[in-house]
């Protein structure tokens, strides 16, 4: 797992895929937009290709949840400074998520076993 901490794609493609992986059954044959800051991550979802193969790893897991519940997904582009409710749980900025979000859910989601075992794969 060394230097997965320094790669922010894969830190910031990792959550999406545990939500959708989690998620499943609520977004099947959906169409979904995700509103990202990072740019480079919203493009790499567009296209379903990246270079790097530790971030494939995780976008092929993307792309299986996709088919298996029949999902479209699209990533958008939004600057960090106007993705409030994203930024302020980077911040852990709890009072004013729960302001900005009050329908959030007020427990986490444990994260299952099989998509840590994605992350130590890479």
């Amino acid at each position: 797992m060394a230097g997965i901490t320094r790669n922010i794609t894969l830190l910031e493609l990792f959550p999406i895929v545990v939500a959708f992986s989690v998620r499943a059954d609520v977004l099947a044959n959906k169409q979904v937009t995700l509103w990202l800051d990072n740019h480079a991550v919203a493009q790499l979802i567009n296209n379903n290709s990246a270079k790097c193969p530790r971030v494939l790893v995780l976008l092929q897991s993307l792309v299986r949840c996709q088919l298996e519940g029949n999902m479209a997904i699209r990533a958008r582009h939004v600057a960090g400074v106007h993705n409030e409710v994203a930024d302020t749980l980077s911040r852990f900025q709890w009072v004013r998520f729960r302001s900005l979000a009050p329908r959030a859910e007020q427990e986490g989601t444990t994260v299952p076993g099989d998509l840590w075992q994605l992350v130590e794969a890479i």
